[in-house]
């Protein structure tokens, strides 16, 4: 059931006990009429005014400006809806930080504002406030890019886009659990044949196997089994690279060394489409994602978790559809590029491994915010930052002729305490001061703005 309701303004009161009261005589008729037009006409404004003074922001346009410089902030370009929105904004906002900032630009120069946080390189923190700026995605070379999400700019997000795409980085180690990652014909093999032909695997650089079906049973497979200390529960995720050729199906799974309980996926290698998912026994399927790269390569990738368990077997099938029993031709197969099997439910960047197991720290971070890369790679790098007191203000020049700056100074300069930098572009610094913060600015005269900073305010 909807319910409109229907809201009205509420009239003054009147003042009808005096209107209503006996009257003695002609004069004294006469002396209430001057007095109810005297009332109405000179103390009915104030008194409506004063009626609103514990919500100024409902009054006129002389009560909302009154309560705002009473509350210490100049106004610029004013217009009644504009004034009631900051008195809004203050009542919201009460110790106007960056939010009530934000809302007054927006008030005066809609959309043309931008405010920004200040961070400081870890490395240089002893020439602070000299290196202060704001966070942009830094490009490092070899693809490496670093984005920052303002929360933790001491350990931003390192990623590097090659062949695989857009691969996340790790400071911590990383493991490829399977040996002869690219070269399945030392793997073990059911029914097939595995060779070469001279086609690249998606690295561009290594050869690719060719896994074919060399007769007509129910098996063509290749698979490793590893054997280690396997936790209830533990989460496993097998990355592999198949390249269809005469067959387009592929099922890749996780198993026990038996494959009597496994879980996972046959997916079309031309569209990476999942066709079907299995699981069964102790194995849980979680997840499946399948991705195709280029040269026609599809890189299928998919987590599972055991119950319980001392191996795990990493295997693809060559098949025609989605069943697990189909009789081959004995000629027929598709391109292997890779495999990669790692504990936990993120899958990283391939590993190539040769007959041993291989462990990798993409980068090193150290206490100054510093990467240091294989070598290589790319050169050392400052990425870390720690977040500061002050924030950056900037409006275009076509703003008011350029004259925006001075009348944000103008605004909040009864407000703010002693020290603003004016900067090139129409850029205006606020800082953090004093024992309880505050906004800095130019030639301010009297108290401290307190300042909502991001973060943790460092000395």
């Amino acid at each position: 059931m909807t319910s409109i309701v229907s809201l009205s303004e509420v009239a003054a009161p009147e003042l009808a006990p005096l209107v209503e009261s006996f009257e003695y005589d002609q004069l004294e008729a006469e002396l209430k009429a001057i007095f109810l037009s005297v009332f109405e006409s000179l103390i009915r404004p104030r008194e409506r005014r004063l009626n609103l003074y514990g919500m100024p922001h409902l009054g006129d346009t002389e009560l909302i400006e009154r309560a705002l410089k009473n509350a210490g902030l100049a106004l610029v370009k004013r217009t009644d809806t504009r004034s009631s929105f900051l008195m809004k904004a203050m009542a919201l906002n009460p110790r106007r930080g960056t939010i009530f900032l934000k809302q007054y630009l927006q008030s005066v120069w809609p959309n043309v504002w931008e405010v920004e946080q200040l961070w400081h390189p870890i490395a240089s923190a002893a020439r602070y406030p000299q290196d202060c700026k704001a966070l942009v995605p830094l490009t490092l070379g070899g693809g490496i890019t670093v984005e920052y999400d303002g929360e933790d700019a001491a350990n931003p997000a390192i990623y590097q886009t090659g062949w695989q795409g857009k691969q996340r980085l790790y400071s911590t180690p990383r493991t490829n659990l399977l040996k002869n990652s690219g070269a399945c014909d030392k793997w073990t093999w059911f029914d097939v044949a595995v060779k070469t032909d001279g086609t690249l695997a998606p690295d561009g650089k290594t050869l690719a196997r060719l896994i074919v079906e060399d007769d007509v049973n129910y098996q063509h497979a290749v698979s490793q089994t590893v054997v280690m200390a396997i936790a209830p529960g533990e989460v496993f995720t097998h990355t592999t690279f198949l390249r269809p050729r005469e067959r387009t199906v592929a099922r890749v799974f996780l198993a026990d060394g038996g494959t009597k309980a496994y879980c996972g996926v046959f997916v079309d290698l031309l569209t990476g489409n999942v066709v079907r998912t299995e699981q069964t026994g102790v194995w849980h399927l979680v997840s499946v994602q399948c991705d195709l790269l280029s040269d026609g390569w599809c890189q299928c990738r998919l987590t599972g978790y055991v119950e319980q368990g001392v191996e795990v077997r990493s295997t693809v099938y060559v098949t025609n559809g989605a069943t697990s029993g189909y009789k081959g031709d004995g000629k027929s197969g598709f391109y292997h590029g890779g495999s990669q099997l790692e504990r936990g439910a993120i899958a990283t960047s391939y590993i190539a491994t040769d007959a041993q197991q291989k462990t990798v720290t993409d980068y090193v971070l150290d206490a100054k915010g510093v990467a240091t890369f294989p070598q290589g790679q790319t050169a050392p790098a400052v990425v870390g930052y720690f977040p500061t007191g002050r924030i950056s203000v900037t409006l275009p020049v076509t703003s008011d002729n350029g004259m925006g700056l001075l009348e944000i100074g103008k605004a909040f300069r009864a407000t703010l305490a002693a020290r603003l930098m004016l900067e090139l572009h129409l850029l205006l610094t606020f800082e953090n001061i004093g024992a309880s913060g505050g906004l800095a600015l130019a030639n301010g005269a009297t108290g401290v703005m307190p300042f909502m900073a991001t973060g943790t305010l460092k000395k």
